[in-house]
């Protein structure tokens, strides 16, 4: 399959996209999230520069894109205490310029106030997300794990279809699915009303086991409980972070190409109608 890019007006843009601890924040093929920006934009032609940042860094490298993937209890102790000591002002000022981030697991606990863990050690967070996150208990019964499929709320639904109007591969009357794995201890609830649910939960637990919603949408920051890697099987979420940072950088100086995804799809597809079936 050709995605390759036609000669348009994005010859000269540039994407950076910082991956932050990209050793320790990466688990469950995290690291799937950066391949599918990064040929997502070159697909378009779009240059793409790759940036890590990694523990004890104190030079940060500005981006367009910033992803941060999930990671082991104790790799997040030493992210947590790194972030906040030589990381906090700089994140929080791209976070208020409109930069695109998307937060995986751990990484979407690290920046909201807290994280609980089930020793009761409490543990600061960036503080840059209204949410706290605690986790009940360290049994397996006490895990959200297992097969994820949510439904994209109304709203971000719809600025997802400004991005990626193409109806080809979904189904007419209906709202846009994500499918993903999740496996966290931690129970994540939101503190006030400016950050939104990304989806809601048809199959799964998603932020906690109680209220069946699943990851966040605050200003152009975007968390998730969705491993697997959650954007090459969801490209209309992909191109949708693409989209906004190319917005919020070139504002409509570019051209959007829609690209052939009829491989991602049905990728996406196979697991959706699997666990509409059977919830496995």
């Amino acid at each position: 399959m050709n995605k390759m890019a036609k000669q348009t007006q994005n010859m000269g843009k540039l994407v950076t996209i910082v991956h932050l601890y990209p050793k320790e924040m990466n688990i469950y093929g995290d690291l799937g999230n950066i391949i599918t920006l990064k040929r997502r934009l070159e697909w378009r032609g779009v240059g793409v520069v790759l940036k890590q940042v990694s523990l004890g860094e104190t030079e940060f490298p500005a981006g367009d894109i910033y992803f941060m993937g999930g990671g082991q209890d104790n790799d997040m102790y030493s992210v947590f205490a790194d972030l906040i000591a030589l990381k906090k002002d700089f994140l929080k000022n791209e976070v208020l310029k409109g930069k695109v981030f998307l937060l995986i697991c751990g990484a979407f606990q690290l920046f909201g106030q807290y994280f609980l863990d089930a020793s009761g050690r409490k543990i600061a967070g960036l503080g840059l997300l209204p949410l706290e996150t605690s986790a009940p208990g360290d049994q397996l019964r006490d895990r959200c794990l297992g097969n994820l499929l949510t439904v994209i709320r109304p709203g971000i639904a719809a600025e997802i279809h400004k991005a990626y109007p193409d109806a080809v591969y979904e189904r007419k009357g209906e709202l846009p699915t994500l499918v993903g794995f999740e496996n966290h201890s931690g129970q994540t609830y939101f503190l006030d009303e400016s950050i939104v649910p990304l989806a809601t939960v048809k199959f799964g637990k998603g932020n906690n086991a109680k209220q069946k919603i699943e990851g966040a949408k605050y200003l152009n920051v975007f968390g998730s409980y969705s491993h697997g890697s959650l954007l090459p099987k969801n490209p209309h979420l992909a191109d949708y972070l693409i989209w906004l940072a190319l917005k919020n950088k070139y504002g409509t100086g570019f051209d959007w190409l829609q690209l052939d995804d009829e491989i991602e799809w049905r990728a996406h597809l196979v697991m959706q109608k699997r666990l509409e079936k059977n919830g496995k």
